[in-house]
């Protein structure tokens, strides 16, 4: 399948809701789900199929949420149904995906469920590191050394 192709799938699965995305909007959202999964198109696999269409529709879901946060308030009732709404499905594919890469550890390799955080960004510290224990500066053992070519 290739990016064409999940771009067609996607659509016939959001239905209705694929008409509130351009195309280019849903092909973003194919490129997410790749990064987050580590997957690349074109593939031929049923396994990495299914969960980069997933992920993208997660991210669509998200853009959904994005777009009816400001929408929300106490008196309309509906677009805080709405809003929850879109909230309770981003939740619950975040539980399936977690479990799927805790499942199928060898699939996701590199994807650790715990840091599905640092996939939105970079932490960039002081660079200096000290031992938890005596405080002693430890920046320069070996074990510290950062490894930069893959």
């Amino acid at each position: 399948m290739n990016q064409a192709e999940m771009l067609t799938l996607l659509k016939l699965e959001l239905r209705d809701t694929a008409t509130q995305f351009t195309d280019n909007e849903l092909g973003a959202c194919i490129d997410t789900s790749e990064r987050e999964t580590g997957f690349s198109l074109p593939t031929s696999e049923n396994f990495r199929i299914h969960w980069v269409k997933e992920r993208a529709k997660r991210a669509c879901f998200y853009m959904l949420l994005i777009d009816n946060a400001p929408k929300v308030r106490y008196e309309q009732i509906y677009l805080q149904q709405k809003y929850d709404h879109y909230n309770k499905i981003i939740a619950q594919m975040d539980k399936d995906f977690a479990k799927a890469v805790k499942d199928n550890g060898l699939e996701f390799s590199g994807i650790d469920v715990d840091d599905l955080y640092k996939m939105f960004g970079s932490n960039i510290s002081s660079g200096f590191a000290y031992s938890d224990i005596t405080g002693e500066d430890i920046t320069y053992e070996d074990y510290m050394k950062v490894v930069t070519s893959p």
